[in-house]
């Protein structure tokens, strides 16, 4: 019998609160703070998205790409050694859930302007692209993309 996984999910969270929410709170918070590890690999990949679009058409590509590339992986450490400083100050410090949030909240607003700027990138793109479409020609700043 196939039972869909929102049942399920709904039982391990009837289940955690049984065990009390107090007993459930560190882990939660862990997880959480490991999580804004794969928040910034996403953000990584959406810059490296957004990026090349303000390259002056002068530069070689492979020498941005390995830039970039060596840039990226920076990125990628820094927000992995912020994920583990942030679980640090949870765990260590008395008032550690406190500043672990306030560094939460710094990492949610950077990755919130990562995610509009995407957004907004593309609809840019899109208008420039169903423009070209109804007038049928090749305008516009990404129209060739």
């Amino acid at each position: 019998m196939f039972v869909p996984p929102n049942p399920r999910l709904s039982e391990l969270t009837r289940a955690s609160r049984l065990r009390g929410l107090t007993a459930n709170e560190r882990a939660s918070h862990e997880i959480e703070y490991v999580n804004e590890v794969c928040v910034a690999f996403i953000d990584f990949l959406l810059l490296r998205g957004l990026l090349p679009a303000l390259r002056p058409a002068s530069e070689d590509r492979a020498e941005y790409d390995a830039l970039w590339d060596k840039i990226g992986g920076v990125f990628i450490f820094c927000a992995f050694l912020f994920a583990l400083v942030q679980l640090v100050i949870y765990n260590t410090l008395s008032n550690g859930e406190q500043d672990s949030h306030w560094m939460e909240f710094v990492f949610g607003i950077v990755a919130g302007i990562i995610s509009f700027w995407f957004c907004m990138d593309n609809k840019f793109i899109s208008e420039n692209r169903v423009e070209a479409l109804i007038c049928g020609c090749n305008t516009g700043h990404h129209a060739g993309l």
